[in-house]
């Protein structure tokens, strides 16, 4: 595994894997009644989270928030420059 989170959806009844993604606004989507949400890192179970305990992924989202700005604002720098360098 990565050095990223990793989210992995199960299904507790079923005893089956549902989905597993690095995104967490993705993962807290699928979290229903008789669903968990295993967190990994580096192959590494960080935490486990049932639906009682829904706002332990909020920290998780909002770390996904700040890296998607990160980048943005990184696409938009470079954006920028390509821009000031054609003359555009």
């Amino acid at each position: 595994m990565a050095d990223y989170n990793t989210f992995m959806v199960y299904n507790c009844k079923k005893r089956k894997t549902i989905l597993i993604t690095s995104s967490a606004r993705k993962a807290k989507n699928m979290l229903h009644t008789g669903f968990k949400i295993e967190v990994w890192n580096s192959n590494n179970l960080i935490e486990t989270i049932y639906t009682k305990q829904i706002t332990n992924l909020d920290r998780y989202i909002s770390i996904e928030k700040e890296y998607i700005a990160r980048k943005q604002l990184k696409a938009k720098s470079r954006n920028d420059k390509r821009r000031k360098k054609y003359g555009l």
